[in-house]
């Protein structure tokens, strides 16, 4: 017996039978079918699915769908167990469905309507832009200088005559009712006794033609003014009115000293010589306030120099001033207010920030389709208003071959609009009805800034502080030096303040009220409301949907595939025989 030696194991083969790969569902192509020795035995498995895919019918499909979808009306118009139920369902679910639509209609409606609302608040700020202050002295033409001038020929115009034409109509009228033997002086005395009104001589018809067809005579001579101004340059025209050296006596900003060479001068077809403060145009940085209160504010004095008046273009003395934002043209002779000599007037400011939308919801823009010629001349930014009075002035030229001389006239045109002429003012009133076109074309910028005023006066100077005032003064100028009669504080010195009541502005800002989100939000919740539907059961329609094309394409396709087959077995067949 041999020792050391390991028994020898003898290992059986043990076979066993495999089960045959399992198909689920969840894994409709197993893992075997790709492990399998054989290389066709994916391609023979997918062909079976896809067979046994293609043997489902269009019913059993429909069928499943039913019974597995959340759109539970249909469900409940299948299921019904008869007939009359079945109508039942089908009526309330058309009804459902109607309304349903009626509901979407109007949501629709309101989404395309592009609603705005309006957000109105009030913020404080730690500094406020302050904004840009124009200054017109009220007579555009100083007296000592219109015989010099290219207004010299105006001369007569600017002449003020009283109009005697109601006067005589009227005591021609007393005249006939009182004895024919009374003079001059008794007519006087009559008239006293009797009463007297000039306004009875419109009794008269060839008077009060005369009269209704007789224009202003302050208009004609503001009309002359602006049309031979047009004619000049305008800083050819500066020399002729009143200078700011001459105007502006003092001028202090938030406590600090200012002069005149912080105003930038720009003509104005009323008011001739216009001066502002914090111009975009000034090369100095923009101003800004960080305390509220008239000592933090802009506070100015003026004279108005009155003996340079002219009568009929100026009728009031003071100076006139507009508030605007800084980089926009001011209009003094639309939204200024005028200053009176012998007082103090103040002016407490409030910042309004208006926020608007652009197409759909809004219509602005900084893009006109017109032409604003302030933009082109004076290379200002866009306004609506610059925009508006030039499109005003292009209609003018448009339809009545003039301009008007309150607008800005274009370079080189010299055709003017008189409007004391019959035919001419029946054009221009045919072209202010096609202004409504202009609002279209002139579109509101999407920020501006806007200034509320309130505007409060006292007496200026007082008594204690008048001999301060004329001492001051007589080291000013010359005008004040000798005390005379013409150079009185009381008719030629202003002095105004400007600031902001309080370190807050109002923010007024249009917002979407309807936007896409709200629109599917509203729809969806309809949807579920009226019909139990949501984004599920929309993508099991799809599925269905798919499932149908899927099979009808491949009802399609094995037919056009065993045409194909039988064809060649047809024409061989034909061969043989």
């Amino acid at each position: 017996m041999e020792t050391g030696r390991k028994p020898r194991v003898i290992k059986k083969r043990v076979t066993r039978d495999l089960p045959p790969p399992e198909v689920n569902e969840t894994e409709p192509v197993p893992r075997e079918a790709f492990t399998g020795k054989k290389s066709h035995n994916f391609k023979e498995f997918v062909q079976k699915r896809i067979e046994e895919q293609n043997r489902i019918s269009l019913k059993e499909r429909t069928h499943d769908f039913i019974n597995e979808t959340s759109f539970t009306a249909i469900t409940r118009i299948v299921k019904a167990n008869t007939i009359f139920k079945k109508i039942l369902w089908l009526i309330l679910v058309l009804a459902m469905m109607a309304w349903l639509a009626i509901q979407c209609y109007w949501l629709l409606e309101k989404y395309f309507n592009y609603p705005v609302e309006v957000k109105i608040e009030i913020k404080s700020a730690s500094k406020l832009d302050f904004p840009s202050v124009t200054v017109c002295n009220r007579n555009p033409l100083k007296r000592s200088k219109l015989t010099a001038s290219v207004f010299s020929k105006l001369s007569e115009t600017f002449d003020l005559k009283t109009d005697a034409t109601l006067y005589n109509g009227a005591m021609d009228r007393l005249r006939k009712h009182s004895d024919p033997q009374h003079s001059h002086g008794n007519m006087t005395m009559l008239a006293q006794e009797h009463g007297f009104s000039m306004w009875d001589g419109l009794e008269n018809a060839t008077v009060a033609n005369s009269f209704y067809q007789t224009a202003s005579s302050e208009i004609v001579a503001a009309a002359a003014y602006a049309t031979r101004a047009l004619l000049e340059d305008d800083g050819d025209i500066e020399e002729y009115g009143h200078q700011k050296t001459d105007m502006i006596t003092s001028c202090v900003f938030s406590g600090y000293q200012c002069s005149p060479a912080n105003f930038t001068y720009l003509h104005n077809s009323k008011y001739g010589n216009c001066y502002t403060f914090n111009s975009v145009k000034d090369p100095n940085p923009a101003l800004y306030t960080y305390y509220a209160g008239p000592l933090m504010g802009l506070t100015l004095e003026f004279n108005i120099q009155q003996s340079e008046y002219i009568s009929a273009l100026a009728p009031d003395a003071g100076i006139r001033v507009s508030i605007h934002e800084r980089g926009t043209y001011p209009f003094p002779e639309d939204d200024g207010f005028t200053v009176a000599p012998g007082s103090a007037t103040s002016v407490a400011l409030k910042q309004v920030s208006i926020g608007r939308l652009e197409p759909n919801h809004g219509n602005c823009s900084l893009n006109p389709s017109a032409v604003d010629d302030y933009m082109t001349r004076y290379d200002f930014p866009y306004h609506k208003t610059t925009c508006l009075k030039s499109c005003y002035q292009q209609k003018l030229m448009q339809y009545c071959n003039c301009a008007c001389p309150n607008f800005l006239v274009p370079q080189n045109y010299t055709s003017m609009c008189d409007f004391t002429n019959e035919t001419t003012g029946m054009c221009t009133i045919q072209a202010v009805e096609k202004w409504e076109e202009c609002d279209g074309q002139c579109p509101s910028t999407c920020q501006e800034k806007k200034y509320k005023t309130v505007v409060t006066s006292s007496a200026w100077p007082s008594q204690a502080y008048q001999s301060y005032l004329e001492s001051r003064m007589k080291i000013t100028s010359n005008e004040f030096m000798d005390g005379g009669p013409g150079n009185s504080m009381d008719d030629n010195l202003v002095k105004l303040e400007i600031y902001f009541a309080e370190m807050t502005y109002e923010n007024i800002e249009a917002q979407k009220a309807y936007e896409s989100q709200n629109l599917i939000s509203d729809i969806g919740g309809q949807l579920g409301l009226w019909l139990g539907l949501s984004a599920i059961t929309f993508g099991e329609i799809v599925e269905f949907a798919m499932s149908v094309f899927r099979l009808c394409t491949a009802k399609f396709l094995t037919k056009k595939h065993r045409t194909e087959d039988l064809t060649p077995v047809i024409s061989l067949r034909n061969g043989r025989s």
